[in-house]
């Protein structure tokens, strides 16, 4: 017998196509950190409602390409064009695959390794194809759900300004017929996407949190365990496993798929294995070396969770740790900047929170000395 894993999020669904539907918004920005399911919620829940509610979806990742985001939005037009319904062989890939417990809950690996890149800048003949697709698309279609997963990506480098303008004028001119659903999960990542001025491309998009799955979740996968084994684990165990396990939805479900398999049902010792196995890869160590030391420095203050970064006690704080008798504003300004994106991001003035909470428990076992 086949068992749904997926948990829908049909609240979350009605909201965002109300709002396309009711003309209250053409654009949206769906914000959560990695791993905590955007992406199956865009191709599992979001994508196929649209669909019955006469929408053509077009899906691009710009992390399936990301030194050359402008193929990955070629591809996914192609694909809506050639093939009406694609999101299905997707959907069903999601719903039945098994995902080992070392990696993330979006497909990617949950270390933070640093890969080389060589960003592509889109040429005047790769931007004229994508005006025929659109073109082709807005010509057969009255209405185009355009889903851009890790959207943000589009600011990493200065090689993607063109393809970020064209997608301004596309969607400016085509905002009637053209509805955008942008992921994200750095909210820096997106603030410097959102607020550049010579390419304001997001400005009038509204950001929405996704949220923390809850019990209603853990009680589905607690029933798709008790179908697949036979047996049962508790719901106060699984909460606490699923608290240990950061609330991500797709090492949750791991865990339950390797109790399936090697025959146990202690779900909480299994969650801290896997809590054990994400911090032995995540190549945290080694990462931490490569750091300045004000920037480590800088790290530990925010893992203890504390803010205010230019006062005094911080200021105390980092002069101590760093062994010298003061420490000026613009030096941790520096040390900030270099930090922002990648390891910490703004939340509100003056309060920042890691990118990953994992790498945050990490800074704290092993470095708050």
């Amino acid at each position: 017998m086949a068992i749904n894993w997926h948990y829908p999020r049909p609240d979350l669904t009605e909201r965002v196509l109300n709002a396309f539907d009711t003309g209250v918004s053409s654009t949206l920005t769906l914000f959560a950190p990695r791993r905590m399911g955007k992406t199956e919620f865009v191709l599992y829940d979001l994508i196929p409602e649209a669909a019955k509610r006469g929408y053509v979806p077009v899906y691009a990742s710009f992390w399936d390409n990301k030194d050359d985001p402008t193929s990955a939005l070629l591809q996914a037009i192609n694909a809506a064009l050639s093939e009406r319904s694609w999101w299905k062989r997707a959907t069903s890939r999601i719903g039945g695959a098994h995902v080992n417990v070392r990696t993330g809950a979006d497909g990617f690996e949950a270390g933070m390794g640093v890969t080389e890149s060589h960003p592509v800048t889109p040429d005047s003949v790769s931007l004229e194809e994508l005006r025929k697709q659109f073109s082709e698309l807005l010509r057969k279609n009255d209405r185009i759900l355009l889903c851009l997963d890790e959207a943000q990506h589009l600011a990493t480098s200065q090689a993607f300004e063109n393809l970020v303008f064209f997608l301004r004028t596309l969607l400016d001119k085509n905002r009637e017929k053209i509805f955008v659903m942008y992921t994200g999960s750095s909210r820096d990542g997106l603030r410097k996407l959102f607020s550049r001025r010579k390419a304001a491309l997001f400005q009038s998009s509204s950001q929405i949190d996704l949220p923390n799955l809850g019990s209603g979740f853990i009680e589905h996968m607690r029933g798709c365990y008790r179908l697949a084994s036979g047996r049962e684990f508790s719901f106060a165990e699984a909460q606490r496993a699923f608290s240990l396990l950061h609330y991500v939805p797709r090492e949750f479900r791991s865990v339950i798929e390797r109790m399936i398999l090697t025959g146990t049902d202690n779900i909480l010792n299994e969650a801290a294995l896997a809590n054990d196995d994400q911090m032995e890869d995540s190549g945290y160590p080694a990462m931490w070396k490569t750091l300045k030391a004000i920037d480590q420095a800088l790290l530990i203050w925010i893992a203890s969770g504390n803010a205010a970064l230019y006062q005094d006690p911080c200021k105390e704080f980092l002069a101590d740790r760093l062994g010298v008798d003061s420490i000026e504003t613009h030096t941790i300004q520096n040390a900030i900047n270099r930090l922002r994106g990648e390891y910490v991001s703004l939340i509100s003035h003056g309060h920042y929170e890691f990118e990953d909470a994992r790498f945050q428990d990490w800074v704290v076992q092993h470095c708050d000395e």
